[in-house]
């Protein structure tokens, strides 16, 4: 039962990096191979890695669930939680494998941790993993501010947080973003 969980998880992250190799193909027009594209090879090596190494774990997995109840060591130790952790060990690092060097250019960080927005004023979403903690701590903040003030109750005290955080968040993606000037497209 739990192995056929964590092959499903595979199967979806399978599916998930052949549509990432197959759209990196499309937009590079390369019919076959890398043709020399970094980013492409990266993508092949990730949905390759799971090609290879996900059918062993899972078959070590499946045969784990079988024999476990006569494997164990321990008495307070559950079987179907050891099973749990050995397959959200493998999905974890697969997921891991697959972002890696989205994450290794977000590590790196680029000049700007929001860009400028295609349309309009402003800056979009950020680009950076600085950028996503601001906003995340934003984003995190809103509720907490209605859990301590009330807006039904406290309405002037909620408006000044949220005026409060959102002006900030403003003043970050103004030292941080790209400076901010009117576009239409490109």
């Amino acid at each position: 039962m739990i192995t056929g969980l964590y092959a499903g998880l595979c199967g979806i992250l399978l599916i998930v990096l052949y549509l990432r190799v197959s759209q990196r193909r499309l937009e590079q027009k390369i019919g076959a191979g890398s043709g020399g594209d970094i980013e492409l090879e990266q993508r092949i090596r990730a949905h390759a890695n799971l090609i290879e190494s996900a059918p062993l774990v899972l078959i070590l997995l499946y045969l784990f669930e079988q024999t476990g109840p006569q494997l164990r060591a321990h008495a307070w130790s559950s079987d179907r939680v050891d099973r749990y952790l050995v397959g959200d060990a493998r999905a974890f690092r697969r997921a891991h494998h697959a972002q890696l060097r989205r994450l290794k250019v977000m590590w790196r960080g680029p000049p700007y941790w929001f860009p400028i927005k295609r349309y309009g004023w402003g800056w979009g979403l950020p680009n950076c993993w600085q950028g996503w903690i601001v906003l995340g701590v934003y984003l995190a903040l809103q509720p907490i501010g209605a859990l301590f003030f009330p807006p039904h109750l406290r309405l002037t005290e909620f408006l000044i947080h949220v005026h409060v955080t959102t002006l900030t968040l403003i003043f970050v993606c103004w030292l941080k973003g790209e400076p901010p000037r009117w576009r239409w497209g490109r």
